[in-house]
């Protein structure tokens, strides 16, 4: 009777410590990668379109111990955004920056979260594409634009049981794009009124697992 007493000890003290190493487990790593729809807004926006890019990266999401709704999480993901402009000829503005979120996570339900906060961006190249009869020209324009931007992200995502995570989301931009002055093709230029904002619309698919 003693030895049975103290295997089923053995295993409750077992099973304790396996529900309590679960409980700690406070971070979790979610690689991810999607599509993103881009805009500017400003002066000039009604001659503006939306242009489709691409985005990948990571984010790593901690939870406070016993917090069950609110979390953080920061991640950080190569953008493709810009614009396009409509004219003669068209030009496409292809701004490709490295994004550093930061977002609050509110749990919903089981599945369901919502998501806001801030973004910090790095401008990594900027071409302006056009081209007419025929002959394309890819110009760069780095210089033009301003090297960091700031954005505020809000969107919701869904959680599958099986680590499977779709994240719906607007970078609506506080800064502006464009530089007050700039060089391109060798001559000093300035630039007047608005310099617009980023208007960023992102949906990705993810893993998230536990670390």
């Amino acid at each position: 009777m003693k030895k049975i007493l103290f295997l089923a000890a053995l295993l409750l003290a077992a099973t304790g410590l396996k529900a309590q190493e679960e409980s700690e487990r406070l971070w979790s790593l979610k690689p991810m990668a999607g599509a993103t729809y881009s805009s500017a807004t400003g002066s000039g926006s009604s001659m503006i379109d939306y242009k489709f890019g691409f985005t990948g990266g990571a984010e790593a999401l901690y939870r406070p111990q016993g917090q069950e709704v609110v979390s953080v999480s920061a991640g950080l993901l190569y953008t493709m955004q810009g614009y396009k402009i409509a004219g003669n000829p068209d030009i496409t503005m292809k701004l490709n920056y490295l994004n550093l979120p930061v977002l609050m996570n509110f749990q919903l339900t089981e599945s369901f979260s919502l998501k806001l906060g801030l973004q910090l961006g790095y401008l990594l190249t900027a071409t302006a594409s056009g081209g007419r009869n025929g002959i394309e020209v890819d110009l760069d324009v780095w210089d033009a634009h301003q090297p960091w931007y700031l954005s505020a992200p809000v969107g919701v995502s869904f959680a599958t049981p099986f680590g499977i995570v779709a994240d719906l989301r607007y970078c609506f931009g506080l800064t502006d794009i464009e530089k007050d002055e700039f060089t391109l093709l060798g001559q000093n230029m300035k630039n007047g009124g608005s310099r617009g904002h980023h208007s960023v619309f992102m949906l990705t698919l993810g893993y998230q697992f536990d670390l």
